[in-house]
């Protein structure tokens, strides 16, 4: 599982429909040399729930699976990892305006808020100074779903069934942006 970022985590849970007998959970930085942090318990149980001894930090982890435990083999359903970390998004430096004056909208600091959650009117978000801070970082140009995809806050749509995932709410709801450069 790569996590997207160096994370620290204290927790892994694991989901069989068939447990392994024997295996290991097992960390990387680089998805090529693995270091194990815990070996898998000798249980029946269907859910393993493996607190760790100590946080341990990684960007890959994987479920080293070497005897089921039974003839028909091992299936691991699900893997939760938890912990802290994973990307943070950053606004890009607004470029400043061009020799001809005109000034570009990409970078800067765009910032996303539904507009169910803005009390403010439209004329107090223009202003400068505007308490944008607790406001999602905008992706521009682009759009909501975008900025949303791009700050960790919805699955990523081009993988598995995760589009199934994101809520209609995003293409119907109104959002407010404003820029604090």
């Amino acid at each position: 599982m790569d996590l997207g970022a160096h994370c620290t985590f204290d927790r892994v849970a694991l989901y069989w429909i068939r447990r392994a007998a024997e295996g290991s959970i097992q960390i990387s930085d680089d998805a090529t040399t693995w270091a194990t942090i815990r070996e898998l318990p000798a249980t029946s149980a269907l859910t393993d729930d493996l607190k760790l001894g100590k946080p341990a930090q990684a960007r890959y982890v994987r479920v080293l699976m070497r005897r089921p435990a039974s003839p028909e083999g091992y299936i691991l359903s699900e893997l939760e990892v938890y912990g802290r970390g994973g990307p943070v998004p950053k606004a890009k430096p607004a470029p400043g305006a061009r020799p001809d004056g005109s000034l570009p909208l990409a970078g800067g600091a765009w910032r996303l808020q539904r507009d169910s959650l803005v009390a403010a009117s439209g004329e107090d978000i223009s202003k400068p100074g505007f308490h944008d801070q607790e406001w999602m970082i905008a992706t521009v140009p682009g759009t909501v779903l975008t900025s949303y995809l791009n700050d960790g806050a919805v699955p990523d749509p081009n993988y598995g069934a995760n589009q199934l995932m994101i809520s209609d709410s995003f293409f119907y709801a109104d959002s407010g942006i404003a820029t604090s450069s």
